[in-house]
C-alpha cells in the first residue's frame, strides 16, 4: 500500500519540461482555431480543434505549452498526434479517449475534440496556454491558438510564492486539495516570479506545488483553511534533488518512443514527488533524491489514456541505492479492446467529469473521464476487468457507484452502463482510542466498504465525530491503516448492516493503543534489503479484526503497531515484489507478548509463471468433455481465461481454475488461446488446438452396441416392426429416430449380421 495522495498526485501530475520552439520552413498556410477559447476550472465540456488546409491524410503533431512569454509559449504539458481522415475504432466503436479526426474524410480538415476534464492536470490549470500545431513530418509552418482557463468562480482566495531555497520557481503547477480527494481540487500555474492565486470554495485544504527540477514534500505540505471571502497567504518550498532516473518510455509492441507523457517519481511514506515528461523519442529524466533508495515511476493516466495505452496497476520499481539510474524501461501496452458506456444517476441524469478506472486483477489499469454526457470509452486488453467509476469524484457529487465486471476478448467493445446512487442512509459514530476515559481521535481517514460496489471515504472532525453516506447492505467500517500506524493506533473493522432509510446511529469506534511492535526484516536470497514492501499484521479477537500496516524502510526494516494477542499473521503485498522479479513468500504466526516478536521474511526469486499442459484430448458431439489446463511457477493461485471468447469451442467452457469442460455440438478443428493469471497479475497465453469428433454413426442393430449383430437381435427389431417390443428396447435398429423399425432398417441389421458392423 502506498501513501494514497501522492499515488493521486503521482497518477495525474507530471513535468513542467521548457523545450526550444523550433519553427521549420513554410510550404503552405494552415489554419487553426479553437471553440472555446477560454473555460473556468471546473469545464466539463468539450474543446473543439480545427485544423484547416493541410496535405489530405497527413499526420499533425497537437501539442499544449503553458504561454510563459505571451508570444508563443515554451512549456510543453502534453502532446499527441491526429492523422488526417483517421479516428481510431476498435470493434466498430469509436474509441473517442485517443483524439482522432472526427470527419473521417481525409480531406486536408481535421476535426479534434477534447474532453477537457479528460486532459492532464497541468493542461487544465488555471492559467494562458498555447495550442501548436505541427506537421509531423514536415510541410507547414506550425500554427498556434491561444487557450485559457479562468479562476473559479469563489469569492475566498489562496495567495502565495513557490520558492526553492531563496529563488522563485517559475510556472509551478498549485493545486489545493482535501484529506479525501485522489486528486487536485483545482490547480492554477504560477508565474514567471513563482507567484500565484487559487479560487476555492470555503474549507481546509492541504497545499502543494509541483514543477521539475525540484521535489514536493507532500507530508510537509501546508494546511490551509479558507474562510468566506477571505485572502489568505501562503508560500511554498520545494527542495532541491540530488539524483535523477532516466530512461525510455516505449510501445510494448513496437519499441517505439511514446513522446508527451507526464510522469512522477515517488517514494510511499516519505512523500516525496518528483516530476518528468518523455520527450519526442520517448526518453525521460526525473529529478529525485538520496533519502530514498526506492522510487516507483508513474506515467500520467491521463497522457497514457490520450494516447491509447495502459499502464502497470503498482507502477515501476527503480532502486537508485547505488546513485543515479540512466537504463530505465517502461514498455506500455496498447489497448486491443474497449468497455464503454454511460454513467448515470439512478434514475437520473448523467454525470460529466467523472474518473472510470478498469482494473484486470492488479496488473493493468486504464482510467479515462466521462464527457459532458456521462460517456466514456476505457481502453483494455482481452481478459477480465472490474471496471467502476472513481468513488472520490462521485463523493465530492454526494454519490455512491456501483462497480462491473466484464470480460471481453481481443478486437471486441462491450457496453457497460454504469449507475450513481444517492446515499440511503448513513454510518453515524465517533472515533476514540481505549485511553480511561477515551481520547477522541481527530481528523483521521475513515473509509467503509460494502460487499460489492466501490467503498465510500470521510473524515473525523475536531472531536472524532463522523458520517457517511451509504446504502442497503453489509458495510466494513475502519479508520486508515496508515494514519493508524502513524498515530500509534491499531484500528478494527467493524460491520455493520444498513437497511434503505435508517440511519445507523451512536456507532463508538474503539482504536486501540498499540502496546508493543512487531519488527522485522524483509530481503532477498542475496541478503540484499529490499525497500518500499508493503507489511500487514491482522488478528481476530473475539469476532473483531484488527490490523496493522507499513512499508519496510531503506534498510528493508519496518514495525507494526500491535496489541497483545495470540496468532497474528503477517504477510507481505505481493504485488510490491512480483513487478520487482520476487516470488511471494507465505504468512508468518507471531504471538504477542513473547520473545519472539520478530518477523523476518527471505524472498526467494520469482519463478516464471509456465502453462504445463502441452496438448488437449480430442472430444466428441454429444458426449460432455472435461480436461484441466496446469501450470506451474508465478505465484498461485491461477485465473484462466480465454484470450479472444469468440474463438471459444462451441458448448465448451473454461471456469477461473482452468477447468475445460462442456457438451460440444459442432464437430471440427478449433484453434484458441488461453491465459493464465497469477495472484500477482503476471499473465501468461498460450495457443491450443481442440478436435471435436463427430458423434458415430450407430450400427443398425447392434442393440447391445457391443459391435456386432445377432439373430437374436433381429428378432427383436421384427417384434419392435409387428408392434411387440420386446424389453429392453433396441434403440440402434431405429437409426433414423422416428419411432418406428422398417423393412428397409431390419436388411441393413441382417448386412451387419453377415457382414459385420
Amino acid at each position: 500500500m502506498r501513501n494514497g495522495k501522492i499515488i493521486a498526485l503521482g497518477r495525474q501530475f507530471a513535468a513542467l519540461v521548457l523545450s526550444a520552439v523550433c519553427l521549420p520552413a513554410a510550404a503552405h498556410a494552415v489554419g487553426f482555431t479553437m471553440t472555446p477559447a477560454s473555460v473556468a476550472a471546473d469545464y466539463a465540456g468539450m474543446i473543439t480543434l480545427n485544423i484547416t488546409d493541410v496535405t489530405p491524410g497527413q499526420t499533425v503533431v497537437v501539442e499544449t505549452l503553458v504561454d510563459t512569454n505571451g508570444t508563443g509559449g515554451e512549456l510543453l504539458v502534453q502532446s499527441f498526434q491526429v492523422t488526417d481522415g483517421s479516428a481510431l475504432t476498435i470493434g466498430g466503436k469509436r474509441y473517442s479517449s485517443v483524439p482522432g479526426d472526427e470527419d473521417g474524410v481525409a480531406d486536408g480538415n481535421i476535426l479534434v475534440r477534447l474532453n477537457f476534464q479528460g486532459l492532464s492536470e497541468m493542461a487544465k490549470g488555471i492559467g494562458s496556454f498555447i495550442y501548436r500545431i505541427s506537421p509531423a513530418s514536415g510541410g507547414f509552418a506550425p500554427v498556434v491558438s491561444p487557450f485559457s482557463v479562468t479562476q473559479l468562480a469563489q469569492a475566498q482566495k489562496i495567495v502565495g510564492q513557490v520558492t526553492s531555497g531563496l529563488a522563485p520557481v517559475p510556472f509551478a503547477y498549485v493545486f489545493l486539495m482535501t484529506p479525501t480527494s485522489d486528486g487536485p481540487l483545482v490547480g492554477a500555474i504560477a508565474d514567471a516570479g513563482g507567484n500565484f492565486t487559487l479560487h476555492a470554495a470555503e474549507g481546509t485544504y492541504t497545499v502543494g506545488a509541483l514543477q521539475s527540477g525540484v521535489l514536493l514534500d507532500f507530508n510537509a505540505a501546508p494546511q490551509v483553511t479558507l474562510p468566506a471571502g477571505a485572502t489568505v497567504p501562503q508560500n511554498l518550498s520545494l527542495g532541491a534533488p540530488n539524483r535523477t532516473i532516466a530512461g525510455r518510455l516505449t510501445d510494448a509492441a513496437s519499441g517505439v518512443g511514446l513522446a508527451g507523457v507526464l510522469m512522477t517519481a515517488e517514494t510511499g511514506e516519505l512523500g516525496l514527488l518528483g516530476l518528468g515528461f518523455s520527450d519526442a523519442n520517448g526518453n525521460f529524466t526525473i529529478a529525485v533524491s538520496d533519502a530514498a533508495a526506492q522510487w516507483v515511476l508513474y506515467p500520467s493516466e491521463k497522457s497514457a489514456a490520450l494516447l491509447g495505452y495502459l499502464l502497470a496497476t503498482d507502477g515501476y520499481q527503480v532502486d537508485i541505492a547505488g546513485g543515479s539510474v540512466s537504463d530505465v524501461a517502461i514498455p506500455l501496452p496498447k489497448a486491443t479492446a474497449l468497455i464503454w458506456g454511460t454513467l448515470t444517476v439512478d434514475q437520473g441524469p448523467p454525470l460529466a467529469g467523472v474518473s472510470i478506472c478498469a482494473d484486470n486483477r492488479g496488473q493493468y489499469e486504464s482510467c479515462v473521464v466521462t464527457d459532458s454526457g456521462g460517456n466514456y470509452v476505457a481502453g483494455v486488453v482481452a481478459g477480465t476487468w472490474n471496471i467502476g467509476a472513481d468513488r472520490n469524484d462521485l463523493a465530492a457529487r454526494g454519490y455512491l457507484g456501483q462497480g462491473a465486471q466484464v470480460t471481453v476478448g481481443a478486437g471486441q467493445a462491450l457496453r457497460q452502463d454504469l449507475l450513481a446512487r444517492q446515499p440511503t442512509a448513513h454510518l453515524i459514530g465517533r472515533v476514540v482510542d481505549d485511553s480511561n476515559p477515551p481520547n477522541a481521535v481527530a481528523n483521521i481517514c475513515i473509509s467503509a466498504f460494502p460487499g460489492q460496489g466501490e467503498g465510500v471515504d470521510g473524515q473525523t472532525d475536531a472531536d472524532g465525530y463522523f458520517s457517511l453516506g451509504v446504502v442497503a447492505g453489509t458495510w466494513q467500517l475502519s479508520v486508515c491503516s496508515e494514519d493508524a500506524q502513524q498515530r500509534g493506533l491499531v484500528p478494527p473493522s467493524l460491520s455493520y448492516t444498513v437497511s434503505d432509510g435508517v440511519d445507523t446511529t451512536g456507532i463508538l469506534y474503539v482504536a486501540k493503543r498499540k502496546t508493543t511492535a512487531i519488527t522485522g526484516h524483509v530481503q532477498d536470497n542475496t541478503n540484499t534489503p529490499l525497500a518500499g514492501v508493503g507489511v500487514n499484521a491482522y488478528i481476530n479477537l473475539g469476532g473483531t479484526v484488527y490490523n496493522s500496516w507499513q512499508q519496510t524502510d531503506a534498510s528493508g526494516n519496518f514495525s507494526l503497531g500491535v496489541i497483545n494477542g495470540p496468532a497474528w499473521q503477517v504477510s507481505l503485498n505481493c504485488s510490491d515484489l512480483g513487478p520487482r522479479g520476487y516470488a511471494c513468500p507465505g504468512p508468518m504466526i507471531v504471538t504477542v507478548p513473547s520473545t519472539h516478536q520478530v518477523a523476518n521474511f527471505t524472498v526467494p526469486p520469482y519463478v516464471p509463471l509456465q502453462i504445463t499442459t502441452t496438448s488437449l484430448p480430442p472430444a466428441q458431439v454429444g458426449v460432455f468433455f472435461t480436461t484441466q489446463f496446469q501450470a506451474t511457477g508465478g505465484q498461485a493461485p491461477y485465473t484462466w481465461s480465454f484470450v479472444d471468447l469468440l474463438a471459444q469451442p462451441p458448448g465448451l467452457n473454461l471456469s477461473p481454475d482452468g477447468t475445460l469442460s462442456g457438451t460440444p455440438f459442432v464437430p471440427g478443428i478449433f484453434n484458441f488461446t488461453v491465459r493464465v493469471t497469477d495472484s500477482v497479475g503476471a499473465p501468461l497465453d498460450k495457443d491450443f488446438s481442440l478436435q471435436i469428433n463427430a458423434a458415430p454413426v450407430p450400427c443398425v442393430g447392434d442393440c447391445d452396441a457391443n459391435g456386432r449383430v445377432t439373430v437374436d437381435e433381429i428378432l427383436a427389431m421384427v417384434n419392435i416392426a409387428l408392434g411387440n417390443p420386446p424389453t429392453p428396447n433396441c434403440q440402434a435398429g431405429d437409426p433414423d429416430t422416428n419411432g418406428q423399425i422398417t423393412v428397409d432398417e431390419i436388411v441393413t441389421a441382417v448386412r451387419n449380421a453377415l457382414n459385420g458392423c
